[in-house]
């Protein structure tokens, strides 16, 4: 996230696609760099590359609504959301924008307002402590408390194997917890 901050902070917003339904793109200029792709894959993360994806000739809905509110804007502010795999985009268009980037299960990515009203979603959902639908207010997910104390009675409180823990109940993800075990080795 501090890479991304310390280019983007700043950047104007020219374009935006939706090449694929978990990729978002934008077409940034990017003050001494010049124009620029920032990547947002749901399943790979972020990325600013010189190249560009081939586009839809007809965007896609989601990318129309992204477009009518973000087109032109100033990316002002960018930030993790505490220690969860959220990352939020402050952006002024017309009017100030939230963009948040959910990077765990099959992702999503949520347009909000100021008061974090949401204006439109990747995708829609429900669970029992948040709602993702129009002119609800934008919730994170659950944080859980990473400690070192909480994580190792999560992990020696368990009978199942140390990756799973790290994957489901602690948060990490199945790439990063299985990561996290080999280095331990």
């Amino acid at each position: 996230v501090y890479e991304l901050k310390e280019l983007l902070e700043g950047a104007k917003i020219n374009k935006i696609y939706n090449p694929e339904p978990t990729i978002l793109t934008m077409r940034v200029h990017i003050r001494n760099f010049g124009q620029k792709e920032l990547f947002f894959d749901l399943k790979k993360g972020f990325w600013i590359s010189k190249y560009r994806m081939n586009y839809p000739t007809v965007p896609s809905n989601f990318a129309m609504k992204m477009r009518k509110h973000l087109s032109n804007g100033i990316i002002e502010r960018i930030e993790q959301i505490k220690t969860d795999r959220v990352l939020r985009m402050d952006i002024f268009s017309k009017e100030k924008y939230h963009v948040y980037f959910e990077m765990f299960r099959d992702g999503n990515i949520i347009l909000t307002d100021e008061n974090d009203f949401i204006i439109y979603a990747m995708h829609f959902e429900e669970w029992s402590t948040r709602k993702i639908y129009p002119k609800e207010i934008y919730l994170p997910p659950p944080s859980c408390n990473l400690d070192k104390e909480t994580i190792m009675e999560k992990i020696l409180g368990r009978d199942k194997e140390i990756v799973r823990v790290l994957a489901s109940e602690i948060g990490f993800g199945g790439t990063y917890a299985e990561e996290i075990c080999k280095r331990a080795d």
